[in-house]
């Protein structure tokens, strides 16, 4: 056996750009937001007397504030991404980033918990990742059928910002090679989203519950208003 046959099992030029949930997120309450201005536009010069429930001072700044944080969203999804993708990118493209070879030390695995990282050294340098983090770089951890273990030997292109993995090459790797451009294929995105284990996903929890009740709090009170006849300027409503 070649001991220097090394496998490629991950590079962030065939991956290409994974973090699209924050951006898919983000432009559906752009929708919702600009769909809730406009009914807003038609409710006012309608006259319909069922908004007439709703405070003026309220109607005024709950669809704003929900448009506003919608595109604050996105363009923080966009910014915390796909700048950092074109970096990566443009570094592995140019092998310009750093490369390190030599046995996995240090090992640790993900939490059985689910929250935290996995981490491990290689001729002293600190990697560190979690299966349930946004990024463009390697983060399969060997909890969810990772190719890394303690017993590993690998070969790492990596960016010195943060230490992220753009290129892995583990020797004499035996197992599945994964296509990480359609990873990952169970939609594990969305629960990625949903573990909160930074304090930015936090924020994000918090305002997008905001944002949620902002959107449903005023439909919610026109379905539950029972009809009336009311008189403006005019017109008369059943």
């Amino acid at each position: 056996m070649n001991p220097d046959h090394f496998v490629k099992v991950f590079d962030v030029l065939d991956s290409g750009y994974r973090d699209w949930i924050n951006l898919a997120i983000g432009l559906i309450l752009v929708a919702i937001g600009m769909a809730l201005v406009v009914h807003r536009r038609t409710s006012k010069a309608d006259e319909i007397p069922s908004l007439d429930s709703v405070p003026v001072a309220r109607r005024r700044l709950r669809v704003p504030y929900l448009l506003t944080f919608a595109i604050s969203w996105t363009v923080v999804a966009y910014s915390d991404t796909y700048p950092p993708y074109l970096r990566h990118r443009a570094l592995a493209e140019a092998n310009a980033c750093n490369i390190t070879e030599g046995p996995v030390r240090n090992f640790v695995p993900l939490p059985s918990n689910r929250h935290g990282f996995e981490s491990f050294t290689v001729q002293g340098i600190p990697f560190r990742y979690s299966y349930y983090g946004f990024t463009d770089s390697f983060n399969d951890t060997s909890t969810h059928g990772g190719p890394i273990g303690p017993n590993s030997y690998v070969r790492i292109c990596y960016d010195t910002s943060g230490n992220a993995i753009l290129r892995l090459e583990i020797r004499n790797f035996k197992g599945q090679l994964k296509d990480y451009s359609t990873w990952p294929k169970d939609l594990s995105g969305i629960s990625n989203f949903m573990k909160f284990d930074d304090l930015r996903s936090r924020v994000q929890l918090v305002g997008l519950l905001l944002t949620v009740l902002a959107a449903l709090r005023r439909p919610a009170a026109m379905l539950k208003r029972p009809p009336r006849k009311s008189v403006r300027h005019g017109k008369t409503w059943q």
